[in-house]
């Protein structure tokens, strides 16, 4: 299967925290706003290269960058008296203090997306697997975000790598 292939090619995950935590912010962003191309190139830069950074200096300006990709596609949530907190940054504490098991579900999940997000950069605008893999990589993004017990991590990741 090419996704095993690219898994092993690509052994870099998660490095930091700070971009991965401002871009479950900004996929939620998108939940409720849309998505633009602007939010398609940060997603895809921080899963290639954002969430590989470590040091944290860097890290934290490419974080800065995704918040303010984010706040130009939700300007309000800048200034919002009664924040929902759909649009935060993730807090960390909760991955970091996650179980075992769901910990290495969200690991793994992040070395496949790493690698498709890789892949798809590469691709043709045009080219029907990219917006397939865009689609996915935000459904994802938001999975590892916001999923507390790992059931939908593991339905997602089923169905879409046995489709491709």
């Amino acid at each position: 299967m090419r996704l095993k292939t690219m898994e092993m090619k690509h052994s870099r995950i998660l490095k930091n925290t700070a971009v991965l935590s401002a871009l479950i912010g900004m996929v939620g962003a998108v939940g409720n706003n849309g998505r633009t191309g602007e939010t398609d190139a940060a997603l895809l830069h921080a899963l290639s290269e954002g969430i590989a950074i470590d040091r944290p200096e860097e890290a934290e300006r490419e974080a800065e960058k995704i918040r303010a990709v984010k706040l130009r596609l939700s300007p309000g949530c800048r200034s919002c008296a009664s924040p929902c907190g759909s649009t935060s940054d993730m807090d960390m504490k909760e991955f970091d203090g996650a179980t075992p098991e769901l910990r290495e579900q969200r690991e793994k999940l992040l070395g496949q997306m790493q690698a498709l997000a890789w892949e798809t950069e590469g691709m043709d605008p045009e080219n029907a697997r990219r917006e397939e893999n865009i689609v996915f990589l935000y459904q994802a993004a938001a999975a590892i975000g916001y999923d507390t017990d790992g059931s939908f991590l593991t339905e997602l990741i089923d169905s879409y790598f046995k489709s491709v």
